[in-house]
């Protein structure tokens, strides 16, 4: 059950993860500069992104 409450959470992370992304628009990602300030803007709310281990 515990596995299942982490794997939920992970999924419930990565859903807010998309629907931040999914507010800009592919004209907006041209730019670097304006990815790195949404990248920065949002780091707080989500934290860093950690590699998935093997046995994932």
């Amino acid at each position: 059950m515990k596995a299942l409450n982490k794997e939920d959470a992970e999924f419930r992370r990565a859903n807010e993860i998309l629907k931040a992304a999914a507010s800009f628009s592919a004209a907006e990602l041209d730019q670097p500069h304006t990815l790195v300030a949404f990248i920065d803007e949002h780091r707080g709310r989500f934290g860093g992104v950690e590699p998935r281990s093997a046995a994932c």
